[in-house]
């Protein structure tokens, strides 16, 4: 049985959780925990970061990727325009509106499709905004890419 201070370590380093990788990441300290691994914060701090987010589990990422393919339908730079956005989140936390179209800018030379394409992220819950920042709304997605799918840039 995990302690409140576990659960809160666990809830910390996820944020705010997505019940699949939430589910995902249970099962696996679960599945430890059942082989007689006693977990500390360290230990589960270490599984998050070497296992969750580790190349073992990238497929459990994919839709990500797939969901940025598909963003190819409102234009043929929205992928990698969309990406170039996430890049940026992933790596400075936050951004400003016009700091984003700037990333947006350099992948895709027009600022044609920026609102759509924005609208779109918003709404397959990548990034929100509060008080004119923009950020990705998930922690783990954020580590995720930052550790993944920026290379791909």
């Amino acid at each position: 049985m995990a302690t409140k201070e576990e659960v809160d370590h666990i809830l910390t380093l996820l944020g705010r959780p997505i019940p699949y990788f939430l589910q995902l990441f249970l099962d696996f300290l679960a599945e430890k925990c059942w082989a007689g691994e006693t977990l500390g914060p360290e230990d589960i701090e270490r599984h998050y970061y070497q296992n969750l987010l580790g190349f073992a589990r990238t497929r459990a990422f994919e839709s990500i990727s797939l969901q940025l393919e598909r963003y190819r339908r409102f234009g043929p730079y929205h992928r990698d325009g969309a990406a170039a956005v996430l890049d940026l989140l992933a790596r400075k936390g936050q951004a400003d509106k016009a700091e984003v179209k700037e990333a947006w800018l350099s992948i895709a030379g027009t600022a044609a499709g920026f609102k759509t394409m924005l609208a779109v992220l918003r709404d397959d819950f990548y990034v929100e905004e509060t008080d004119g920042k923009l950020f990705m709304a998930s922690k783990l997605l954020r580590e995720w890419w930052h550790r993944h799918e920026a290379i791909d840039l």
